[in-house]
């Protein structure tokens, strides 16, 4: 008896996993709901709105990853890279998404440990580049690729790191910190 009873138990244990695993991924690729703006107490959310190109309109409505046409409508430049420019848009969750260079990444500083949204890149040097935007309070981010960190310079609303901080986007061990 007992031997079958481990077997449901692990049986059912696989299947909380799954439901887990596909409510999960139903959320993150669900249709975009109502945009009501990057969450006000950010300090993203106090740059003004940028005017984009219909070229970056139409990578970031392409990307699929709960940003809509209201949403891109608000999107904000947090700051320039070598890789292109790196905004800030609402997602469908009430967070916010990183986009750069046909990239993006949603989350929300306000829920997470970190305290951060982090997006990377590597250039065609290697080099590690991208941005980070930061719940109220953080005053500072530092970046590490596993050998090296670097303090991320601060521009209004977050921080950049570009290839001047030295970090190698091939070591693919990314460590971040505020403080």
């Amino acid at each position: 008896m007992k031997k079958h009873r481990k077997r449901w138990l692990a049986g059912g244990g696989i299947a909380v996993v799954a439901v887990v695993a596909y409510l999960t991924t139903a959320w993150a690729i669900a249709a975009p709901k109502d945009d009501g703006g990057i969450p006000s107490n950010l300090p993203v959310a106090a740059l003004p709105v940028a005017q984009l190109d219909a070229a970056t309109v139409t990578q970031m409505e392409s990307l699929k990853m709960g940003v809509s046409s209201a949403a891109v409508s608000q999107a904000r430049l947090v700051g320039a890279t070598s890789l292109g420019s790196l905004y800030a848009l609402p997602d469908s969750k009430g967070g916010v998404c990183l986009f750069l260079d046909d990239t993006i990444a949603c989350g929300n500083p306000n829920t997470n440990a970190k305290k951060l949204v982090a997006l990377f890149a590597d250039d065609s040097s290697g080099n590690l580049i991208g941005g980070v935007i930061t719940a109220p309070g953080v005053q500072s981010v530092t970046v590490g690729d596993g050998v090296k960190t670097a303090h991320a310079t601060p521009v209004p609303g977050g921080y950049i790191v570009d290839a001047s901080a030295g970090l190698s986007a091939l070591r693919h061990k990314l460590t971040l910190a505020t403080g």
